[in-house]
């Protein structure tokens, strides 16, 4: 087990843990806290906060199973999430995402070598209209073709090249 609550961490949640009526309220907010300490919250990372807190590991699995912003391992800095409605595949989601397994030398489900990138799909987006359309991040990114997703990450390596 790797995750661990500091004690301030610790003090914050029993702070909100004051202000609510049902327990399963902590849910979304300390899921939030463990992704962005580690990026992926894993099923040792469920047990422990079901013993730290006494809600039970099922309340913390099915968010984690039903809300895609959840990982469930550890990914790269950058996911490129691809939408993979019909909207999108009917206009060339699933051929972008051929460009950018051969670009990344990755296949979906994958993290680069680097560690920089892993590859991904989403429901919808919500931006039919502007399909095919996908994240980076919590960046929307739609209208995609070969050269802005190529782009893309270029100017992702460059910001990272200089770190």
């Amino acid at each position: 087990m790797s995750f661990k609550f500091t004690p301030e961490e610790l003090k914050s949640i029993e702070e909100l843990r004051s202000k609510v009526d049902d327990d399963r309220a902590l849910v979304m907010p300390v899921l939030w806290m463990v992704q962005r300490k580690q990026g992926f919250i894993g099923n040792d990372d469920v047990l422990y906060l079901q013993d730290t807190l006494g809600i039970r590991a099922i309340f913390f699995a099915g968010a984690i199973g039903y809300f895609a912003m959840f990982n469930e391992a550890k990914k790269g800095k950058y996911e490129l999430k691809f939408c993979k409605t019909i909207t999108c595949k009917l206009r060339g989601s699933d051929e972008l995402i051929k460009f950018c397994e051969n670009l990344l030398g990755i296949k979906m489900g994958e993290t680069s070598s680097d560690g920089l990138f892993s590859l991904g799909e989403s429901e919808c987006l919500g931006y039919c209209e502007k399909a095919p359309c996908m994240l980076c991040g919590l960046e929307q990114h739609w209208e995609l073709n070969e050269e802005a997703l190529e782009s893309l990450i270029q100017k992702i390596r460059q910001e990272n090249a200089s770190r």
